[in-house]
């Protein structure tokens, strides 16, 4: 197997940056305000204590539907 689509919830997504195994992001933005304090962010904790431990990604990509945007992300 030589690609994976990981589509989940924040534990989802914390469990693979934890293990180091994401090499593509595909984020959205869309024109919408939504969420609150106690609002689950996109990934759950990996476990990185400092932001030079994080893994780096450069942006590959930017496209536009309507008024929404997707960056794709890849390492």
């Amino acid at each position: 197997m030589t690609h994976v689509m990981v589509e989940g919830g924040s534990q989802l997504l914390g469990s693979f940056a934890a293990a180091d195994q994401i090499d593509e992001v595909h984020a959205f933005i869309a024109g919408k305000c939504i969420g609150g304090r106690s609002a689950p962010g996109p990934v759950g904790d990996p476990g990185i204590k400092a932001l030079s431990d994080a893994t780096s990604l450069r942006l590959s990509r930017v496209d536009s539907f309507d008024n929404d945007v997707r960056l794709i992300y890849r390492r």
